[in-house]
């Protein structure tokens, strides 16, 4: 029997942030992981000291981690969390000012290094990568241009991918989802 998708392997990210006018971003992020995602964190957690967690997840998401606290209620239940304080300076360039639109760094490298490819390609377990994310801009900013909204599923339907952003006043949500839903993946 396949036993894929028996557990849900998931890390949701919240984040809510606020720009400066120096360009600036300041905030607090959420991480609630399930599954496979939560039982790689528990074992971080076990290992490295909060100093060394800060420090990594500072690296790994390319932001200044200023205050940061790690959950793993029980080492049974397959959830955990962890919650951070962050800042990041945004890209100034003369009178404009560009900014990542997920705030922080969602792939740090490609995991794909090999100068061929051999297939198949095959993952640890499926997974769902989630943002939710609200960023406050200063009232005297205008804003040019935000990321469209759009949805790629390749086609099998074994991966997905969505962006949704919406503007309202000075506020810019910006929902990302990845989700495959496989674990071995064919050259077609």
């Amino acid at each position: 029997k396949n036993i894929d998708n028996l557990s849900r392997n998931a890390a949701s990210f919240t984040i809510k942030a606020q720009l400066n006018d120096e360009g600036i971003i300041t905030g607090n992020i959420a991480i609630q992981f399930t599954g496979q995602n939560a039982y790689a964190y528990k074992k971080s957690l076990g290992n490295y000291s909060i100093e060394e967690l800060k420090e990594y997840w500072g690296d790994e998401i390319g932001c200044d981690i200023t205050d940061y606290q790690g959950f793993a209620p029980d080492s049974i239940l397959n959830q955990a969390s962890s919650k951070a304080t962050f800042s990041k300076q945004a890209i100034v360039n003369e009178s404009m000012l560009y900014l990542n639109p997920l705030l922080i760094d969602y792939v740090k490298e490609s995991p794909f290094t090999a100068v061929n490819r051999k297939y198949p390609i095959e993952f640890d377990y499926n997974k769902l990568i989630h943002y939710n994310i609200e960023l406050s801009i200063p009232e005297n900013y205008q804003i040019n241009e935000i990321p469209k909204t759009t949805t790629i599923i390749n086609t099998d339907k074994t991966l997905s991918c969505k962006f949704i952003s919406s503007q309202s006043g000075n506020k810019i949500k910006i929902q990302f989802m990845f989700e495959d839903f496989d674990t071995m993946f064919i050259r077609l």
